[in-house]
């Protein structure tokens, strides 16, 4: 139950999130469906809106909820997670980089899962280091926030954790089997075999071809 209440408080600040932000810009992501015991990648970029550049840039995203209709659990709470394939588990740090003015930088980070994976929706927070103009800057997602923090940070859009200087978005991938094409194919088929009959009967009630031998 407290889930479904801190979950619209996810989606809000995610979409708030380019407004508090302001130079930094996090965009065109992909976001995978996994099959389970297959792998999939999270894309997205990072744009620099500044006047400099951005310099010792450092990346952390971490998989850290676990989500279906009927229950929500911390990652760390579940067996057989998906994992990072180049860093720690369920979390990975990327850097140092540099983004120069107006340039993006691609990211592209590779999910593992095992057969035994659950299946569901699983959220990423992220959170990233740099320094402008020689002073040190920290943004991050809300998931990082407590639910102290969150309700503040509701109630008053600049009432922001110490050393956070702006909220960036979060993402998410599924793990999910595919959905079996046959039931469609065999739905066409009748769709199709139907639809020739009743053409066939509408055209003998018509007397524009004979009538079947009984």
């Amino acid at each position: 139950m407290r889930f479904k209440v801190i979950m619209p408080c996810i989606i809000m600040f995610s979409l708030l999130s380019s407004s508090a932000v302001g130079n930094v810009n996090f965009d065109n992501f992909h976001t995978p469906t996994i099959n389970p015991g297959e792998s999939g990648e999270l894309c997205f970029t990072i744009e620099n809106n500044y006047n400099k550049t951005m310099e010792n840039v450092y990346l952390t995203v971490e998989i850290y909820k676990y989500s279906t209709e009927e229950e929500s659990k911390n990652v760390n709470e579940i067996s057989n997670p998906p994992a990072f394939e180049m860093g720690t588990g369920q979390k990975i740090l990327r850097g140092p980089d540099s983004i120069p003015v107006n340039t993006n930088l691609q990211v592209s980070l590779k999910i593992s899962t095992s057969e035994q994976t659950p299946q569901g929706t699983y959220l990423v927070k992220m959170k990233i280091n740099f320094k402008f103009s020689g002073a040190a800057y920290m943004m991050e997602s809300i998931g990082y926030f407590s639910e102290e923090e969150m309700m503040k940070y509701q109630l008053n859009t600049t009432n922001l954790p110490s050393e956070c200087s702006g909220i960036i978005p979060e993402t998410s991938f599924t793990v999910r089997e595919p959905i079996p094409l046959w039931p469609l194919y065999v739905l066409i088929g009748a769709t199709v075999f139907f639809g020739f009959l009743a053409a066939v009967f509408y055209m003998q009630d018509k007397g524009k071809i004979p009538k079947l031998k009984r």
